[in-house]
């Protein structure tokens, strides 16, 4: 008689991510699979919802998932289900276990997925975190290409950094730099910079920049152009997510001299997007 009839069970959970992460984290079936296999499957994706059905034993429970966003960097996640009405009390001490049992499992998957949406590399392929840069003395030289620079091309202008440096009687105090834009389908305009320890002159096509000391959004990868490409891609879908702002042109730190190592999996890259 205490039973209620329908019977309704909800519950929230708040974490650190961004509410579009979590939904496109949340709509994946096949991360349900990896938390709960063959227990969830996601039925409606709606604006900031979803809708699920939970198998308990041989019965499919709607579930629906509303998502709130609480700051750029936060979100709640609330979840309700409700069950039909029942007057048979046997049927009602039936579907209260099962109640019981929905909500358990729903803060039990919850809190994993907590674990899992927290680390950016589950979301975006990648780990992204944000640092400083201690290289803000650079020497540097801009050109043009009507393809995708090649090594060669990248390099042969990054040894006449290196030959202005050692004239200028400056060290070289770091990776070199590269930029790669795009102007149009057919043109790509290219800066590479090199770190230095000492203020040097402007020489024609070269110059000196002093980078201003800030924040970035900075990963690592391991790979090749495809990788690069990848991380940029999800480095541009992070600060969307998250609606940070680029204070200036990303950047990435060829650590892995291209030309001596020709196998691109063994290249190391680090690109940084300076953020406000």
């Amino acid at each position: 008689m205490l039973i209620p009839s329908p019977i309704i069970v909800s519950n929230s959970i708040t974490f650190k991510t961004s509410s579009n992460g979590a939904y496109r984290t949340l709509i994946n079936q096949d991360n349900w699979n990896r938390w709960s296999p063959q227990t969830f499957s996601v039925s409606k994706k709606l604006i900031n919802t979803i809708e699920l059905d939970f198998k308990n034993k041989n019965t499919a429970i709607p579930v629906s998932i509303l998502l709130i966003s609480l700051s750029k960097d936060s979100v709640s996640i609330s979840w309700k289900a409700t069950f039909p009405e029942v007057s048979n009390p046997v049927s009602k001490i039936k579907q209260y276990l099962q109640a019981v049992s929905t909500r358990n499992e729903m803060d039990e998957t919850l809190k994993k997925f907590q674990t899992f949406v927290e680390r950016s590399e589950n979301i975006y392929g990648i780990h992204i975190q944000e640092t400083s840069t201690s290289d803000t003395l650079l020497v540097a030289t801009r050109f043009t290409s009507t393809t995708l620079p090649s090594n060669q091309l990248v390099y042969s202008n990054i040894d006449k950094l290196r030959a202005y440096t050692a004239a200028a009687g400056a060290n070289i105090s770091g990776a070199p730099m590269l930029n790669i834009s795009t102007i149009d389908s057919t043109s790509f305009s290219c800066m590479v910079a090199l770190p230095i320890d000492k203020i040097v002159d402007d020489n024609g096509p070269i110059f000196f920049v002093r980078m201003v000391p800030g924040r970035f959004l900075t990963t690592e990868v391991t790979g090749g152009p495809h990788t690069i490409l990848f991380a940029h891609r999800m480095m541009d879908q992070y600060f969307k997510d998250f609606n940070r702002v680029s204070m200036a042109i990303p950047f990435e730190y060829l650590v892995t001299d291209r030309m001596k190592e020709t196998d691109t999996t063994k290249w190391v890259t680090k690109v940084y997007g300076p953020v406000y």
